[in-house]
């Protein structure tokens, strides 16, 4: 049967719609969890942590670098970014 163009259907099926069960031709797959598990990496979670910390120390004397080369050449921030 041809898709109903009165009822909107384009013969594409829709990958927002719920579709109705195993038919719909969409199959969601496992869902991810939030966060990964550190262990399937070989990484304990006192490693994670350090790790992270040392991520954020690097950002913010990113961060001072970016804003001290800014100053002087007197260039602004561009918009939407803090200043």
């Amino acid at each position: 049967s041809s898709p109903d163009p009165e009822a909107g259907g384009s013969g594409i099926p829709d990958p927002t719609s719920a579709g109705d069960g195993p038919s719909s031709g969409v199959d969601p797959g496992p869902t991810a969890p939030s966060t990964p598990d550190l262990g399937a990496f070989g990484v304990d979670e006192a490693e994670a942590a350090q790790a992270r910390i040392e991520l954020d120390r690097r950002d913010e004397q990113a961060a001072a670098r970016l804003d001290a080369i800014r100053r002087e050449l007197d260039v602004d921030p561009p918009e939407g970014e803090g200043a």
